[in-house]
């Protein structure tokens, strides 16, 4: 009997395994990349934006400064699905939101305009796009739903130790 309990003990940490540990600036068990997750987190999305080397206002700043339009230009402009090309390159606007010791939350508005080709020829639309990046010395993160907490964001980035 005490044999099936050691089993069953040790089979239900393997699951666990790498997800135990010390915990994230949020305090939150499982989100912390060390080990073979840290594989697995997007350091960079080759944009061509060196990551931040501290966590410090100017170094958020323009760390988003440079990585929002290129995620924009990437991720927001060739999503529709519909054949559109760049008007006006996308203008950022950066205000840092919050500024503790260990974490930063930054603000940020683009705007640019798409050329997109329609049945009936082409428009030119204007897009805007507000975003939140979380920045500590680990993560970076990124919402644009004004409703979530930017901690709980996609990751963009781990920084690595």
């Amino acid at each position: 009997m005490k044999r099936r309990a050691l089993v069953a003990l040790l089979g239900a940490g393997v699951p666990l395994a790498g997800c135990l540990g010390n915990s994230d600036a949020t305090g939150e068990p499982g989100r912390q990349f060390t080990g073979s997750r840290l594989g697995e987190c997007p350091v960079s999305r080759d944009y061509g934006v060196p990551l931040p080397d501290g966590v410090s206002v100017t170094e958020a700043r323009s760390f988003v400064a440079g990585y929002e339009p290129k995620y924009v230009s990437d991720r927001l402009v060739d999503a529709d699905g519909e054949r559109a090309s760049v008007g006006a390159e996308p203008s950022t606007t950066v205000r840092v939101v919050d500024a503790g010791d260990d974490r930063i939350v930054v603000g940020v508005e683009t705007v640019w305009s798409v050329t997109v080709e329609t049945e009936n020829g082409e428009g030119v639309r204007d897009a805007v796009e507000s975003a939140r990046y979380y920045l500590d010395e680990r993560v970076v993160r990124r919402t644009s739903d004004p409703d979530e907490d930017p901690v709980d964001g996609e990751l963009v980035a781990c920084v690595p130790a």
